[in-house]
């Protein structure tokens, strides 16, 4: 049998906590839990502010980032589009989405993109986006980096274990749980 996540993360308690308040991750993880900062929220230059503050403030205890890990707009390109992807949202489902922002007052995006909401730095993401949150998270010495949305790419993955970071994915079915399970292995590259 293997390690347990506890030992594998270096905590003391089997808690773990996701928040994007680096207060809330910060003090779970200096009482032998474990936060984890849902950084689909920052912009890069952001999210390079909130780990900073994070590692100095942490004492030295684990610590994880959530990330969204979106696939490929198509199997061939690498890389996407936000376009792409709002060209595939239904008619209906920006008709709804502009309904609840008018009836809710809510403010206009920050981005010029049209029906996407939160844009790059938001609910809707990019691989683009994703790679340079990626890079900005990869420079600071946590332990547990999650996905909410896919498993990661297998080289994203497999450089994390080299690195003694732990990968993991939030599921709800197995089918998904199997494919977070499979992204380490040779035949997904």
């Amino acid at each position: 049998m293997g390690a347990s996540f506890t030992e594998m993360v270096g905590i003391e308690f089997p808690i773990v906590a996701f928040s994007h308040c680096r207060d809330v991750v910060v003090a779970v993880s200096k009482a032998c839990g474990l936060g984890v900062l849902g950084a689909n929220m920052f912009t890069p230059e952001q999210l390079e502010l909130e780990l900073k503050w994070i590692d100095e403030n942490i004492g030295g205890r684990p610590y994880g980032v959530d990330l969204l890990a979106p696939p490929p707009v198509t199997p061939e390109k690498e890389e996407d589009d936000l376009e792409v992807i709002e060209q595939r949202l239904p008619t209906e489902h920006k008709a709804y989405v502009d309904s609840l922002i008018e009836r809710f007052d809510i403010p206009a995006p920050k981005t010029d993109r049209g029906h996407i909401p939160f844009g790059d730095g938001g609910l809707i993401v990019s691989r683009r986006s994703l790679q340079q949150r990626l890079e900005v998270t990869l420079e600071h010495p946590i332990k547990f980096l999650v996905s909410a949305l896919g498993p990661f790419d297998p080289k994203v993955v497999r450089s994390s274990h080299e690195r003694g970071i732990v990968v993991g994915g939030l599921v709800g079915s197995v089918k998904h749980a199997l494919k977070h399970r499979g992204a380490d292995s040779p035949e997904s590259t």
